[in-house]
């Protein structure tokens, strides 16, 4: 049957653009049920889309920063950065030590709560533990140190705004906590934060420097 005045074939384009946008809802639909999955009750990958993709600017990205993978067993990437005064750090001065390296944002809840501990391994400050934070945001470094001070924490934080770090380590989620040994070999690598974890972060380094004693054996 055709209406009067419409053209036949103007009808079949209109039905297939309704069923163009029909299996497009469909398309969304799952794409979005897939990722609330995917984010888990952590919300790790909602982390780590929000850092690289809305809170944090695109045009930093650099491919050759992470064209060297690495993983637990090998050499640490360079870490040259700045801290909240505008002081230089890098990771090659800290030749000797075990050096714990902490990525974290301030949105990120996970990320609050273990710097709660992080707080208290830098006030127990065993002899050859290096502890290092990189805040891995665009926002300016007078905002994170009101930040970090409204929470009482005095350990090091370092600002990598343009996440040249970031990329070297291939931070794609927070929190994320490494040990590294004192031949600068990374010896831990942790994603996430959740119960059991202080302690297990508390025996890696005992580990590593055994006259730490933190933990239980303090």
């Amino acid at each position: 049957m055709t209406i009067k005045g419409t053209n036949p074939a103007g009808l079949a384009r209109i039905g297939l653009w309704l069923r163009s946008c029909r299996l497009l809802i469909l398309v969304s639909a799952i794409a979005g049920c897939m990722l609330l999955t995917l984010c888990g009750a952590n919300g790790s990958l909602l982390l780590a889309l929000t850092s690289h993709v809305g809170k944090l600017p695109r045009s930093t990205f650099s491919p050759s920063a992470t064209s060297s993978p690495f993983t637990a067993g090998q050499a640490a990437p360079p870490l040259a950065l700045s801290n909240l005064d505008g002081w230089p750090v890098t990771l090659s001065e800290q030749q000797g030590q075990v050096v714990l390296l902490a990525f974290w944002t301030t949105w990120c809840a996970p990320c609050l709560r273990e710097l709660e501990h992080i707080q208290t391994l830098y006030d127990a400050r065993p002899p050859g533990l290096m502890i290092i934070t990189v805040c891995q945001e665009a926002r300016n470094a007078d905002y994170i140190r009101a930040f970090a001070r409204e929470r009482g924490w005095s350990f090091p934080v370092l600002h990598d705004a343009d996440l040249t770090t970031v990329h070297r380590y291939q931070v794609r989620a927070v929190p994320r906590t490494l040990l590294i040994d004192q031949e600068g070999v990374v010896r831990y690598d942790r994603l996430g934060y959740g119960p059991g974890y202080d302690a297990e972060l508390d025996a890696a380094i005992n580990a590593l420097l055994p006259t730490a004693r933190l933990g239980g054996e303090r």
